[in-house]
């Protein structure tokens, strides 16, 4: 699934929230640790492994989880900008089962909520 949502902040600073285990930490998981190689996002205790596949300075952080079975799936956050009101778009490619997705939704939109009271955006 994709998802988009609007910052009036640049890509600079949100990228910092988005490529680093400190800021993915504030926001989206209960705690992210960077070890060998590999992102370890925690939530209620469970932890989930991903490597970094893909990075571009202001543009792109792709993870690639390891686990078996997220077996080809990733989670990518990208920015782009708005030509008519300049603002930062994040597009979050995400996965889920269909029958999961309004729940999916509403998880990343209490995400992004934080996000965006940590920031002033």
């Amino acid at each position: 699934m994709e998802l988009e949502y609007s910052f009036r902040c640049s890509k600079s600073f949100l990228y910092k929230y988005l490529s680093n285990p400190g800021g993915l930490a504030e926001w989206y998981a209960d705690d992210v640790q960077y070890r060998n190689n590999q992102y370890r996002f925690v939530w209620d205790d469970e932890e989930h492994v991903a490597t970094l596949s893909e990075s571009k300075l202001n543009q792109v952080v792709r993870f690639k989880w390891v686990e078996e079975e997220h077996a080809g799936e990733f989670l990518e956050f990208r920015l782009l900008e708005e030509d008519l009101t300049r603002e930062t778009i994040l597009r979050i490619t995400d996965y889920c089962d269909e029958g999961d997705r309004k729940e999916a939704e509403m998880l990343w939109d209490i995400a992004i909520q934080r996000l965006r009271e940590i920031i002033g955006a």
